[in-house]
Order: structure tokens, then C-alpha cells, then sequence
């Protein structure tokens, strides 16, 4: 990476990069023997612009076009951030369920509480018929489909 940099920059013109914090430090890290590409003629180095680009979960969502997103990474949060505990799993499941139902409320379509409570319902029986431990986004999805769409995927 830093030596394609300093390919594009041979000639002092100035390069933009666009990397996450995974890449930045191989801009900086130096390798045994490799010259410095980032330093001047004089040896100095040049002054750094960064800038932070907040990611949203519609950015890191797969279907967005990030080569290296997951399915539904809001709700892969929420199940992380629930540690286990089941009744933090329960209402990560209903707070996705509410989501749903207020993001189609707020495009125009009829969805409501009762909508909701019967989403987290079902995925919840579907995962306790299934042997799981709690509602995954399969059973989630699931019941989102089957609640909301009639068991259609395109509603």
C-alpha cells in the first residue's frame, strides 16, 4: 500500500487515501530497509489531513454494497451487546421488531404495536420450537414476513 502511494506521489503531487483504522497504520508502520515514502525531500514529514467518516449499520449492511458487510448489522449489535443474557436477547428482539414497524409507518404503510409485540411472539415461539435458546435473525425474519407480509418476501 505505501509503495503504491509513493508511486502516485513520485512526481510531489499529493494523494488522497481513503482506508479504515484496520489499514492507517500500515501508511505508518516502517518495514526494515524500506525507505520512508511519506517523508519530503528534506526528510521532514508532511503535515497530515484526517478526517472521520462515521459508518451507519445501512453502510456496513452487506446488501449496500460493502465487500466486507454482514446481514443486518444493527441487529448483530444489538445481540452482541446482549451478551448472553436472556432477557436482554428478548429485548433486542423487540426493540428490532418496533424498528421495523415504525421505519413502515413512517413510508406509509399500516403497522402498529400490535404489529410489533406479534413479531418478537412468533420469532420468539419459532426459536423455542426450534430448540434455540433465543430468536435469531432467522426467526426474526421470519416472523416479520410472516406478521407483515403474509408469508410473501415481496410483501
Amino acid at each position: 500500500m505505501r509503495a503504491r502511494l509513493a508511486e502516485a506521489t513520485a512526481g510531489g503531487e499529493r494523494a488522497a487515501v481513503v482506508v479504515g483504522a484496520f489499514h492507517a497504520p500500515a501508511l505508518l508502520r516502517q518495514d526494515a530497509g524500506e525507505e520512508d515514502a511519506t517523508a519530503t525531500d528534506d526528510g521532514r514529514r508532511p503535515g497530515w489531513n484526517t478526517s472521520l467518516i462515521p459508518y451507519t449499520y445501512a453502510l456496513l449492511d452487506e446488501r449496500s454494497g460493502y465487500p466486507a458487510g454482514i446481514r443486518d448489522p444493527e441487529w448483530q449489535d444489538m445481540v452482541l451487546r446482549a451478551a448472553g443474557d436472556p432477557a436482554a436477547l428478548e429485548e433486542a428482539l423487540t426493540r428490532a421488531a418496533v424498528r421495523v414497524c415504525a421505519e413502515l409507518r413512517s413510508l406509509g404503510h399500516p403497522s402498529g404495536p400490535a404489529d410489533a409485540r406479534e413479531i418478537s411472539r412468533l420469532a420468539s415461539d419459532l426459536a423455542r420450537l426450534r430448540g434455540l435458546p433465543a430468536a435469531g435473525r432467522g426467526e426474526l425474519v421470519e416472523a416479520v414476513q410472516t406478521v407483515l407480509a403474509q408469508g410473501e418476501p415481496y410483501g
